[in-house]
């Protein structure tokens, strides 16, 4: 008798590897948020003057409902004359219309 092999199956398929989350840009507008970012701080600091939005620090992060988180930081002087204050921001933007959903920026002193 010739030798011979026996499989067995042990249990279901490999799971897929779950891919890592990417933002998808098609839709979404940096511009969008850092224009909100801009009317929430003069909204609170009528007379802020030199307002400067970190391009390097921006970064995309999943939210909740599928939406897209865009955090960044930035400078404003409160008044004019005074020493430059610092911030993060957070937009929330509907990932698949790009739909600007809301902003909130934290002071750091």
């Amino acid at each position: 008798e010739p030798p011979g092999v026996i499989f067995k199956e042990v249990g279901g398929p490999a799971p897929a590897a779950e891919k890592p989350w990417q933002a998808d840009l098609t839709n979404l507008s940096p511009e969008a948020c850092e224009a909100a970012v801009a009317g929430a701080v003069t909204d609170k600091y009528s007379r802020a003057v030199n307002l400067v939005l970190s391009s390097t620090s921006r970064q995309l992060k999943p939210g909740p409902k599928g939406h897209t988180y865009m955090h960044g930081q930035g400078t404003a002087q409160k008044a004019s004359g005074m020493r430059p204050s610092a911030f993060t921001y957070r937009c929330e933007l509907n990932t698949a219309s790009g739909k600007f959903l809301g902003v909130q920026v934290d002071w750091l002193d």
